[in-house]
């Protein structure tokens, strides 16, 4: 296994395609399907990487980053929303972010991002 993931993201039908390319990309990924579940996952589990839908249902994205930042949690987070906007981008850096990546998205796009964080030597627990 390269890693684990954690992915909170509330349409299952994208959650679920996107769980079998990181999964064949050899990832161990978790599913969250609401922000509640997700920040508990992400506390409880300690992934080595967090995918983050921006809006999901009892708790926003954002929301949950800022909580992990404000924790201290320093598990790289990478956005995946639909929210294209430069200043949303902008907003999520600034709350924590590591990257951000605009649906809808090409799978290979998503691997590169993720294995630049898995590769880049910050992140000891992803070599």
């Amino acid at each position: 296994m390269k890693g684990s993931i954690l992915l909170v993201e509330d349409e299952v039908r994208l959650a679920q395609l996107m769980a079998l390319e990181l999964s064949e990309a050899g990832y161990n990924v978790t599913i969250a399907s609401d922000g509640l579940a997700g920040l508990e996952q992400a506390q409880t589990t300690d992934p080595d990487l967090l995918l983050l839908d921006w809006s999901l249902p009892k708790l926003a994205g954002l929301d949950i980053c800022a909580k992990l930042r404000t924790a201290g949690d320093a598990v790289p987070i990478i956005f995946v929303t639909s929210r294209a906007e430069d200043e949303y981008k902008a907003i999520a850096l600034e709350a924590g972010a590591n990257d951000y990546l605009m649906k809808p998205f090409n799978i290979n796009a998503l691997l590169d991002k993720i294995s630049a964080f898995f590769s880049s030597g910050l992140y000891p627990a992803l070599e």
